[in-house]
């Protein structure tokens, strides 16, 4: 067992390395087409610079969004400028597209829901009104030539915007001893994502982090008593710097 464990870990470490390579060299060429984080900055950045736009427009007196031609804002992929064109000439249209109220509010929010390698989830929210809107537009981006894209815009009820339990959700396998860049400090989860080997994601835990043993009993977790490279199915909430671990269930 102890020397199939090493197998694996083998594996596992020598394709997180070649694929470390492939990005510095990537990096070293300058690949135009690279997207990472540090290129694309933060979402809601992107999301509040045509947000930003469309709100003055509609607050505005003398002018709209259509007059301002914002259907053509570079923060937006051809599939929403067709979505909100549609939108903005069905006369029975009662809830702005964008903004996702039926009353242009004073002022408005932005909520992060999460952010992975270069895909972005961003709520928006109205703000300054007489009562709360249970309204939410919620914003999902994409990684494009090094720019965050708004790829769709859709509107739900509640500030939360729609159900979901977790933002981070993949199977694979923890592993601490990892190489540079990463940090040893902190356990990682090292993925497969679309079809990708060797994506990886450091865990954070706090008191509420649950464990589901492959008995099937459950404690809080102790990442002291974690062996690698271990198999499992971790959930959390995904930020820009990691997982805020929820569960992790480990996996035979």
């Amino acid at each position: 067992m102890k020397k199939t464990h090493l197998i694996i870990l083998a594996v596992v470490l020598i394709g997180l390395i070649a694929v470390l390579f492939l990005v510095n060299r990537d990096k070293d060429a300058g690949n135009p087409d690279e997207v990472t984080l540090e290129v694309l900055g933060d979402p809601m950045d992107a999301t509040t610079e045509f947000y930003r736009a469309w709100h003055e427009a509609e607050l505005s007196t003398t002018t709209d969004p259509q007059t301002e031609n914002l259907i053509n804002h570079p923060r937006l992929s051809e599939e929403v400028r067709t979505s909100l064109t549609e939108s903005l000439n069905d006369e029975g249209t009662e809830v702005n597209p964008v903004l996702c109220q039926t009353v242009v509010p004073p002022r408005f929010g932005t909520k992060l829901s999460y952010i992975l390698d270069n895909e972005a989830e961003v709520h928006v929210l109205a703000r300054g009104l007489d009562e709360r809107s249970s309204r939410t537009a919620v914003v999902k981006l994409n990684g494009v030539n090094g720019e965050w894209v708004i790829s769709s815009i859709s509107c739900a009820h509640g500030e939360s915007g729609p159900e979901r339990e977790f933002t981070f959700e993949k199977e694979g396998f923890l592993l601490k001893s990892v190489p540079p860049p990463l940090n040893p400090d902190y356990w990682h989860l090292v993925f497969k994502e679309n079809g990708v080997d060797g994506h990886t994601a450091p865990l954070f835990f706090n008191a509420s982090s649950t464990c589901v043993m492959t008995d099937g009993t459950e404690q809080v977790c102790d990442p002291s008593t974690f062996s690698e490279p271990a198999k499992a199915l971790t959930q959390g909430e995904m930020s820009e710097i990691g997982v805020d671990v929820k569960r992790i269930t480990f996996l035979p």
